[in-house]
């Protein structure tokens, strides 16, 4: 009985050069000595199961309260430590549940025994951002901003479009300060004309002359060479 073949083929060369991908710890995890057991909600609690995502600087444990707006419109803030956080509802990730719970992105781990985990089936009911508020100080954008210089205008050229930064006013102030271009002469335009065509009825005079002398010169060589 034949062996089947392989249902993938790769290439030698490319298959030595392969990394497996070997598993890291995260950064700051600490292992815990013992996993107490946790009470997780059940189907006739009135209980939820919630997640936060929260900042390293903020310490969870020195907060009374945290205020939450339910309707989504606007993060509530809070003040911790001397800094201000913003606490906002993230909808996206309860919709992705809803429509996608067998996909759902986070799972409960519970305990099962004093060194082991296993995956609950109760889904987080809601989430939450929690991120620090920066105050952006205000900014006098007229003491800041750099007068715009010109560049050197070449003469005889037209804009076509405005440049990138570059409004309508300053381009209709810019023009209005040029001098208008001086309009060429119809006898300028005429007597140009004249010489050019005076020049290509020389050239043909020429052309013609020296193709005669050339015939001359070739018939009198072939008498010639005849006598």
């Amino acid at each position: 009985m034949t062996k089947l073949s392989k249902e993938y083929v790769s290439d030698s060369s490319d298959s030595e050069h392969e990394v497996e991908d070997t598993f890291q710890v995260p950064a700051g995890y600490k292992q815990c000595k013992h996993l107490k057991k946790c009470d997780l909600p059940t189907k006739g609690d009135r209980k939820e199961l919630w997640l936060l995502k929260v900042p390293k600087s903020l310490d969870i444990s020195k907060l009374k309260a945290l205020p939450i707006d339910f309707s989504g419109e606007a993060p509530t803030e809070i003040k911790a430590a001397d800094k201000k956080y913003l606490v906002k509802e993230d909808l996206s990730q309860e919709v992705d549940q809803v429509q996608n719970s067998k996909n759902s992105k986070f799972s409960v781990l519970v305990s099962n025994g004093k060194d082991k985990l296993k995956a609950s089936s109760s889904l987080i009911a809601k989430y939450f951002d929690v991120s620090e508020a920066v105050d952006i100080p205000a900014i006098a954008y007229n003491k800041v901003r750099v007068p715009r210089q010109d560049v050197v205008k070449v003469e005889g050229l037209k804009v076509r479009h405005f440049a990138t930064g570059f409004s309508a006013e300053e381009e209709r102030a810019s023009h209005e300060d040029e001098p208008p271009l001086k309009k060429r002469k119809k006898s300028d335009d005429t007597k140009e004309k004249k010489e050019k065509k005076e020049k290509k009825e020389k050239k043909e005079k020429t052309d013609k002359t020296d193709k005669k002398d050339k015939r001359d010169k070739d018939k009198k060589k072939k008498n010639k060479e005849k006598a």
